[in-house]
This record gives C-alpha cells, sequence and structure tokens, in this order.
C-alpha cells in the first residue's frame, strides 16, 4: 500500500497556531515606539533649523544694511519663523544693537519651546509623573562680524 507524499514545508502542528500572534504583540510597542521617536525627532530637528534661519537672517539684516533698528531685525526674525511654520507667539528674539563699528559683532537670538506632537512624549510623562517634561526648550544664535 502507498503512503500519501508529506507536503514540502511543513507549518508546525497544533502547539504553534498563536506563535505569530504572539510575536506580532511582543514586536508591535516596540515598532510604534520607534516610529513616534523618528517622527518627533524629525519635527523636533525641522524647527530647529528654522530658528537656526530666522536668528540668521535677523544677523545677516543687521549686518548688511545701515542703520537698522532692534525692531526691524526682530520683524525680520518673525517673519521668517512664521513663514516656516511658528506662530509669532511661540517665538523670543534677542537681539542689542551694538556700536556699529567696523568689526563689531553683532549677534540674534531667538528661543523657542518646542512641544512634543506624539502621543508617546504624553504617555511616558504621564507614566513617570511628569518626570519627562512634554516640551523642550530650543535656541539658535548666530553671530556676524560687521564689515
Amino acid at each position: 500500500m502507498r503512503r500519501r507524499p508529506t507536503p514540502a514545508c511543513d507549518h508546525g502542528g497544533e502547539g504553534e497556531r498563536g506563535a505569530s500572534v504572539v510575536e506580532f504583540v511582543i514586536v508591535l510597542p516596540f515598532f510604534f515606539v520607534m516610529i513616534f521617536f523618528v517622527a518627533e525627532m524629525s519635527g523636533a530637528l525641522k524647527t530647529w533649523l528654522v530658528l537656526e534661519n530666522a536668528s540668521r537672517e535677523g544677523a545677516r539684516l543687521a549686518v548688511i544694511y545701515p542703520r537698522p533698528t532692534v525692531d526691524a531685525v526682530r520683524q525680520r526674525v518673525v517673519n521668517t519663523a512664521v513663514n516656516s511654520g511658528l506662530s509669532p507667539s511661540q517665538v523670543t528674539v534677542t537681539y542689542a544693537d551694538p556700536a556699529r563699528s567696523t568689526g563689531s559683532d553683532v549677534q540674534v537670538s531667538v528661543s523657542h519651546r518646542y512641544t512634543f506632537r506624539t502621543p508617546l512624549a504624553r504617555l511616558v510623562s504621564a507614566v513617570t509623573g511628569g518626570a519627562i517634561p512634554t516640551s523642550m526648550p530650543m535656541t539658535a544664535q548666530t553671530h556676524m562680524r560687521l564689515e
């Protein structure tokens, strides 16, 4: 009597039926944490680059134009930040009008409090009792020399 041929790929017995579901449940939280972390850090990097660009634009205005007012420099910084997606109320600009002599240094600082956007930060903050904040301060500074 001939035996029936067995399939080339045996998927296991009854004991391994739910193994893939268990593996999926174990891996899924780590996958979501990784996705949220990448999304959060890319948003923070974009915000920091916006602040750097805004401070650079303010310093360029202060160096290139003959006698820009402090308000003109601040307005340039805020406009650059707003055009890149930040709200004007979230941007703090520090600029002191220097002596305006050749070789003097111009410094423009821009500050912003970055609030995390994904639920991961709020969840971690709630679990730790607020030990890990849901926002972080960001500052960008640009120094340029008057010529």
